[in-house]
């Protein structure tokens, strides 16, 4: 005859097996009615609505933030306003340095008090009585009584002072920035080579150049710039 031995092995096997099953049945349903809490708490518009919020204050300082190259501020435009534009500093400039300019150029002084009875005539030929020829005249011809003081013309040093048996007595000084002036047909002349003289100093007497002895007593007086002779009248600034 068969024995039913099946309960009597279920009721052996719960009771030694049966307390850890009831275990884990019960971590299993707190663990599951946890999960369910958590995921009916937050729903998928609540989940999205999070992520918005997380995102539109990114946003804000992107927009709210200034730009690597910001429009100057208030303080910097203001004291950009009061500089002047570059077209209202230049007449400035232009009359500092006009001024400047007319202070630091020094103008011939005439040598005597007189007339110019011949001018500079540049490369063009002129003729003269007394050699009876065409030439260009390289000074001006300044009429004088004979023995006028004849001044000098702008400071400087005497390079040289001699008789010609041509242009008469003739001094000639050096001035500054490569000028020269050239005094011809002295009667006399009071200085020498090496001497230092003022503007307006005298350097010797009028006379006659023989050169030009038909146009009678006058100062034949040249003024070289750069090595080559300048109307000296525009170096007196007239």
């Amino acid at each position: 005859m068969f024995e039913n031995k099946g309960p009597n092995k279920f009721v052996a096997f719960m009771k030694k097996q049966g307390i850890y099953i009831v275990v884990a049945v019960c971590v299993l349903a707190v663990g599951t009615i946890g999960y369910l809490a958590v995921t009916t708490k937050e729903t998928p518009e609540e989940g999205e609505q999070s992520v918005q919020k997380q995102q539109v204050p990114t946003l804000q300082e992107q927009m709210s933030s200034p730009s690597p190259s910001p429009v100057p501020s208030p303080s910097t435009s203001a004291s950009a306003e009061p500089s002047p534009s570059p077209s209202a500093s230049q007449p400035q400039e232009s009359k500092a340095a006009n001024s400047g300019g007319a202070q630091s150029r020094v103008y011939l002084q005439m040598p005597l008090d007189g007339e110019i009875t011949r001018a500079f005539s540049g490369e063009e030929l002129v003729y003269n009585p007394t050699l009876n020829l065409w030439a260009t005249h390289n000074g001006i011809d300044i009429s004088a009584a004979q023995d006028t003081d004849v001044k000098a013309a702008m400071a400087g040093t005497v390079e040289s002072a001699k008789a010609d048996s041509i242009l008469g007595g003739v001094v000639v000084i050096q001035h500054s920035a490569n000028q020269k002036t050239i005094y011809a047909g002295l009667e006399e002349f009071s200085v020498k080579e090496g001497d230092k003289v003022n503007a307006g100093q005298s350097i010797g007497k009028a006379g006659t150049p023989p050169f030009e002895q038909k146009d009678g007593a006058h100062l034949h007086f040249e003024y070289q710039k750069n090595g080559k002779n300048t109307d000296p009248v525009q170096a007196m600034g007239k």
